[in-house]
């Protein structure tokens, strides 16, 4: 059954990775509902870790925290008259989080796969990316309906009159943020496990990974342009807090990385908050007559203007605001079954507190405590590390947790990290006994 869970975790990734060509297909072959297989192969790996868990007897506290918070957040949807079906679409959209978690605690997981998928999956999607550059690739723009739904197999759209690619994946962000979390859970083997590769290896993944950064660069995905200009700038001083030698040293590396950290938080953060100052950001962008600030800014102040400052007006219209508006209270599921209030975020933390209120700032204050708490002489905080960049990264201006790659690996990430402190733990205990 733990080799089970892998196999089918290998599946998703695959049918994700590929899926606005499967959905092509399968809708030439009128079969396109079997694109949903994908979902279920999810589920089958939740259940997989329910039934794991009344066989041992053994459950994760964090992976209890996660349960009883969404079925709270079911509880407090139809409490704010959400509809079902809305509901568990919210489900279903934080399902990978779940998915990735129990993967790595209850399956037979082995960090090379991480390097497996990165050498194996990266060169699939860059060459997509190419060809859709060179070719109009015959599922761009696919729309087809499954009943009375309209369903999107591919968006094909432009911004400013740049085209942005999406190769093999539905959307050309969801190609940059695979690409992007190929390369993260690539470094992050290789500095948990101070992997070092034979030369023509190491020379492979150096040219892979340009290669990648060129991928990301065709997407014009401007969130994963700032994730992966970020990675370095993180990655470089633990590189350094490794190798240095003195506890002034180390202690000056940890406290940047921290400051660093909570800056990132802050960006993510603080934003939503200026939204309700009344400043009129996009009149002034409307001002500026450069190309590269309109380009560069106009989504985002779009976001300080109108999306944010709506997001918390829906919440305070609903009828129990304490545990906000229940799961699939707010972004993809309103596009369903909402679309009159529909609101697409934009932001991991507006997020957390509109569907889930008090919850979702817990959540928040526990992402601050991992970052005052952060101690990088531990080799299994540099998973805690990771996850934090990954999040802070996006947090400020995407909906992590409606990205399915993005929420597999944040609970893959956060697995390993509470995975591998147990195990240290418990090694701890042992020469402790045998003294």
């Amino acid at each position: 059954m733990n080799r089970l869970l892998n196999y089918l975790t290998m599946i998703w990734v695959i049918i994700y990775t590929f899926e606005a060509f499967f959905r092509y297909v399968l809708n030439l072959m009128h079969l396109s509902p079997l694109i949903y297989f994908k979902t279920v192969v999810l589920f089958m790996v939740i259940i997989i870790g329910i039934i794991k868990v009344f066989q041992t007897l053994i459950i994760s506290r964090n992976l209890l925290l996660i349960i009883c918070m969404i079925l709270i957040g079911m509880v407090f949807g139809i409490i704010n008259d959400l509809q079902l079906a809305q509901i568990f679409f919210g489900l279903n959209i934080i399902s990978p989080l779940l998915a990735g978690f129990i993967y790595i605690y209850f399956g037979e997981f082995k960090s090379k796969t991480f390097v497996t998928l990165y050498r194996i999956l990266t060169p699939f999607i860059v060459g997509g990316l190419v060809l859709d550059l060179f070719l109009d690739l015959p599922w761009n723009g696919l729309v087809y309906s499954i009943g009375e739904y309209e369903v999107v197999g591919n968006r094909d759209w432009t911004s400013y009159s740049v085209e942005r690619l999406s190769g093999f994946q539905r959307a050309s962000f969801e190609s940059a943020t695979l690409i992007y979390l190929l390369i993260v859970l690539y470094l992050a083997h290789n500095e948990v496990n101070n992997y070092k590769n034979k030369l023509l290896l190491k020379v492979y993944d150096t040219v892979l990974f340009f290669i990648s950064v060129y991928g990301i660069y065709l997407t014009t995905s401007k969130t994963v342009y700032l994730a992966i200009i970020l990675l370095p700038v993180f990655l470089l001083p633990l590189k350094i807090y490794k190798i240095v030698n003195n506890r002034i040293g180390e202690k000056l590396i940890s406290v940047f990385i921290k400051l660093s950290l909570i800056f990132l938080l802050g960006f993510g953060l603080v934003p939503p908050l200026l939204s309700f100052t009344n400043l009129d950001f996009t009149s002034k962008l409307i001002l500026s007559d450069s190309f590269l600030s309109q380009y560069l800014f106009s989504s985002y102040f779009t976001r300080l203007d109108y999306v944010w400052p709506e997001a918390l007006n829906i919440m305070n219209n609903s009828n129990f605001t304490l545990f906000g508006r229940g799961l699939g209270g707010l972004g993809a599921s309103q596009k369903q079954f909402e679309q009159e209030i529909a609101n697409p975020v934009d932001n991991f933390y507006l997020f957390l507190i509109v569907n889930f209120g008090v919850m979702g700032i817990y959540v928040i204050y526990k992402l601050i405590k991992g970052i005052i708490c952060l101690n990088l002489k531990e080799q299994y905080n540099i998973y805690l590390y990771v996850l934090l960049i990954v999040l802070f990264s996006f947090g400020g201006t995407l909906t992590v947790l409606e990205s399915g790659m993005l929420t597999l690996v944040i609970g893959i990430l956060l697995s390993l990290y509470l995975k591998e402190k147990q195990k240290s733990k418990m090694t701890c205990k042992r020469e402790v006994g045998d003294i």
